[in-house]
């Protein structure tokens, strides 16, 4: 069997013509050219092909064949996308694929041995969002109704008309940031929002979530 290699995770749907955003792990995301396969958790993969991709902000917007609904994209969330290692292309003296260095010994620059390599996770992590809006309470208001999720409202100005301006601040899964990104447009639709990703958020008020774990395992 040929070994395969995790090169990225489907991420969230993206508009309404049937993209889905994908974190991409290599250099060029032109492996979407050929042949791979989906693996929803421990679940066998399954073998895929892309329609079309396109880059947006720097990651891939990817055309899967078969599947244009969007709760099917819905569904999809979280799948890695494997690659033959076969398909990969070689690399340079001075790089090396992870897939190849598992196993090896980890040492420490004294000298002394850490461990042994054994995997490399790759998970999606929390999202949190920065939104820059006219109306930061009614903001706040949208992403507890939609997601059960508290914000915090800090306060701004323009960098250009010195207007002042609130700034959101939210913590959220990524199977969230579609109701709160459509929530938080509706309000406010020139609202700014600036996504970022983090391993972990803690503090009161909310439950902690931390890289890896689904909202079904987190407890309140």
């Amino acid at each position: 069997m040929a070994r395969r290699i995790h090169m990225g995770t489907l991420a969230r749907p993206h508009g309404i013509k049937g993209e889905i955003c994908v974190d991409w792990y290599a250099d060029s995301p032109s492996l979407l050219d050929g042949p791979f396969w989906l693996q929803a958790g421990d679940a066998p993969p399954r073998p895929a092909r892309a329609r079309s991709w396109r880059m947006h902000k720097g990651r891939p917007l990817l055309l899967l064949e078969g599947v244009t609904d969007r709760n099917d994209i819905e569904a999809l969330r979280g799948q890695k996308i494997l690659v033959d290692r076969d398909l990969l292309p070689p690399v340079d003296e001075d790089e090396v694929y992870v897939e190849d260095v598992l196993g090896f010994a980890v040492i420490l620059p004294d000298g002394s041995r850490l461990g042994v390599l054994d995997h490399v996770e790759y998970p999606a992590g929390l999202e949190v969002w920065s939104i820059v809006t006219d109306d930061g309470k009614a903001a706040c208001a949208e992403i507890d109704r939609v997601a059960d999720r508290g914000s915090t409202i800090l306060q701004g100005h323009g960098g250009y008309g010195g207007q002042p301006k609130d700034v959101v601040l939210c913590a959220c899964s990524n199977k969230q940031l579609y109701e709160i990104e459509h929530a938080v447009q509706a309000i406010d639709p020139g609202c700014f929002i600036i996504m970022l990703q983090s391993n972990e958020v803690h503090g009161e008020g909310f439950r902690q979530l931390e890289l890896g774990k689904s909202e079904s395992s987190e407890s309140k």
